[in-house]
């Protein structure tokens, strides 16, 4: 009995000590992933976010959102955010 437990628990410390390891890894490829690309001004999608809707837009956003909201909602400005 003794022999299955010591190699019960052996078994159960490499397993743990393999799984904190690959996690570790993980988190710091992580860390240093988002840090780079936080330090190369990294830009996910390339086109113009300046665009200001016109008015044809606006309409458009406005019916769509009158719709969605059942003519509860009002939109009182656009801002980028």
């Amino acid at each position: 009995m003794t022999e299955a437990l010591h190699q019960a628990l052996t078994i159960l410390l490499v397993g743990m000590t393999t799984v904190f390891f690959i996690l570790s890894v993980v988190v710091i490829v992580g860390n240093l992933m988002v840090s780079f690309l936080n330090s190369s001004n990294f830009i996910l999608n390339k086109k113009d976010t300046s665009h200001i809707p016109d008015e044809s837009e606006r309409a458009i956003l406005k019916a769509a959102i009158q719709k969605w909201s059942k003519g509860k909602a009002k939109i009182t400005g656009i801002n980028k955010i």
